[in-house]
């Protein structure tokens, strides 16, 4: 009787432990996920990092365990840590594979999230690989309709749209659009964003009409399902900003822009990267406006959020400096135009390898200042590089 008394005051002071342990983790990670959609990504790493330590107390198996490593890595993402983000992926696939099997629904979380980080770097074979091979687990987990599903259905049709496969691009986002109003229902934030991935595809392909009644739609929905003020919103307005600009409606794009840059600047502070994001684009109406100096200010704002963010070597800030050398061109000041193209293309190597198709599109521009500054042989040359980066382009690589 005694043996038996004492082991359930064990066992009960156990689940009050787990207990305990299980509403500490709660905490932080909720805490976690606001420091990082705030922007604040040291406070946001402490706290996940705090929740990969105590999720390691609830066993291999525990759902948790490996949310805490998705969510550190997304904080690696956000910031461009790629090698960092790419090492604990690896680590959390090597273990999920260990202990769940290859085919488990947590090993198949993994690879997506392991896909995004390729996905964000360019790396489209390695990436679209990786998400197929979490929607072939998924299928066959019985989650063939999941909202795991269709963010891989999702991610698959940006990179085929971005590789300018329209057919494939619209056939996925269709199923994820499906598979999203199934589960949730027209009017989510979900829906929204698949239906302004699926407005690209109709921009490209040239519908315009069609891609303007998608967007407006996402903005309608994120504006009911958040609130006017969420950043969401700021990101339908900046995508529907974006055909405005490319059929030349820039009265119509500048206030978009606006609304989108006071919406982020609210929510996350003046010095975030999405901040960063909506003064690139706005910069870029002034200066098809003409308005040069004014473009150089905004350029020149996000490139110092930027910096500031992610620190001197991320393609972010590459991109930056690219942008701000072509408003400089406008202004004369070739020289200054020169460095940034230069330092551009030097983050660009570092960052996404020397035969990346983003190193040849700065290099074009470098080349055609050349022209302009009658250096003839350094422009052939580096237009040399550039054929040669694209014929490396058409080679078919082989996933990891």
């Amino acid at each position: 009787m005694l043996q038996r008394m004492l082991t359930g005051v064990l066992a009960a002071a156990m689940s009050a432990g787990c207990i305990h342990s299980g509403n500490k983790w709660n905490t932080l990670n909720q805490q976690g996920v606001v420091a990082l959609n705030q922007g604040d990504f040291h406070r946001a790493e402490s706290l996940f990092r705090k929740g990969v330590d105590l999720s390691a107390s609830f066993g291999p198996h525990d759902s948790r365990h490996i949310t805490s490593f998705d969510n550190l890595i997304t904080v690696y993402r956000n910031q461009g840590r790629y090698d960092e983000a790419e090492s604990l992926c690896r680590q959390a696939l090597e273990a999920s594979r260990a202990v769940n099997g290859p085919n488990h629904v947590s090993t198949a979380k993994i690879e997506a999230q392991l896909g995004r980080l390729h996905h964000d770097q360019g790396e489209y074979s390695d990436a679209e690989w990786l998400y197929q091979q979490a929607r072939k687990t998924l299928a066959v987990q019985g989650a063939a309709d999941s909202s795991e599903m269709a963010d891989i259905l999702n991610s698959l049709g940006e990179i085929y749209s971005t590789q300018g496969k329209a057919d494939q691009a619209e056939y996925n986002l269709g199923e994820a659009l499906r598979i999203h109003e199934k589960s949730l229902g027209a009017g989510y934030s979900n829906v929204a964003t698949v239906l302004s991935n699926l407005a690209g595809v109709h921009k490209a392909k040239g519908d315009l009409t069609a891609a303007e009644v998608l967007y407006r739609r996402s903005v309608s929905i994120n504006e009911n399902a958040l609130g006017r003020s969420h950043p969401n919103v700021a990101s339908s307005l900046n995508d529907l900003a974006l055909l405005c600009v490319d059929q030349g409606r820039y009265a119509e794009a500048r206030p978009l822009y606006e609304r989108a840059l006071k919406i982020n600047k609210t929510f996350f502070g003046d010095d975030h990267p999405q901040v960063a994001v909506v003064l690139n684009n706005l910069a870029q109406v002034y200066r098809f406006q003409g308005e040069f100096e004014v473009a150089a200010a905004l350029h020149e704002r996000a490139l110092s959020i930027r910096e500031s963010v992610f620190g001197p070597f991320h393609y972010q800030v590459a991109q930056s400096l690219n942008n701000l050398a072509y408003v400089y061109i406008e202004l004369g000041n070739y020289d200054l135009a020169e460095s940034n193209y230069r330092r551009s293309i030097a983050i660009l190597e570092g960052a996404l390898g020397r035969n990346h198709a983003e190193v040849a599109l700065v290099l074009e521009n470098y080349a055609d200042l050349l022209a302009r500054m009658e250096r003839t042989d350094d422009a052939a040359f580096t237009m040399d590089r550039v054929r040669t980066i694209w014929k490396h382009q058409a080679v078919n690589r082989t996933p990891e």
